[in-house]
């Protein structure tokens, strides 16, 4: 077994998983209570979109890598080859678990990415202010739905507020209505953008 990193305290549950051919072993483990991180005193606010994936209140900026979409081509090809494989083949099986580790490839860079970008954040914020996008409410749009759901917005979220939890910091979740389309400096809303577009610095 390759450990992913040594576990500490006592283990009480291990749960054994077989995803897209290969097993993998979670435990459960009863640790002390986490050490909380010194104090900041610096606060954040984060906009999402698709372009960008998060703008900061001081600017800075994290580009969507756009995993699915890069690499789109090499699922479509193997979902196709997948299709022709006789029903119940052995070849039918190779190909499906060809599928399955392409679509698991791109969830583990997804979260790979998320995971950084968290840790970067909670080292550096003492609050972190985030809109609370109704991501069930979006993917609705049949012309940005494979967007939305590519930019892991619901998985970034849930990170966040998993990893502040033990470590002395705060999330805030405000309304994502008009976010997107309010200034900073004047607070006035711009009705004509939509979720393509976003406002320059003003």
């Amino acid at each position: 077994m390759r450990w992913h990193r040594p576990y500490q305290g006592d283990v009480k549950t291990c749960r054994i998983v077989r995803k897209a051919g290969q097993w993998y072993v979670s435990l459960m483990c009863e640790v002390p209570d986490p050490v909380p991180l010194p104090e900041t005193g610096r606060v954040v606010g984060i906009d999402m979109g698709i372009n960008v994936l998060i703008t900061t209140s001081e600017g800075e900026q994290a580009h969507n890598p756009r995993w699915y979409r890069e690499a789109q081509a090499e699922p479509r090809r193997k979902q196709r080859k997948l299709q022709r494989a006789p029903k119940g083949s052995n070849q039918r099986k190779k190909k499906l678990l060809d599928v399955q580790r392409q679509h698991e490839h791109v969830k583990n860079q997804r979260q790979d990415f998320f995971d950084k970008l968290v840790y970067d954040l909670v080292q550096t914020y003492d609050v972190i202010v985030l809109e609370d996008l109704k991501i069930k409410n979006m993917v609705k749009n049949r012309h940005l739905s494979k967007s939305f759901l590519d930019a892991g917005w619901g998985y970034f979220k849930q990170r966040l507020l998993d990893k502040v939890a033990g470590a002395s910091r705060e999330v805030v979740l405000v309304d994502s209505a008009y976010t997107s389309k309010s200034c900073s400096n004047c607070g006035a809303i711009f009705e004509g953008l939509t979720a393509g577009t976003s406002l320059g610095r003003m």
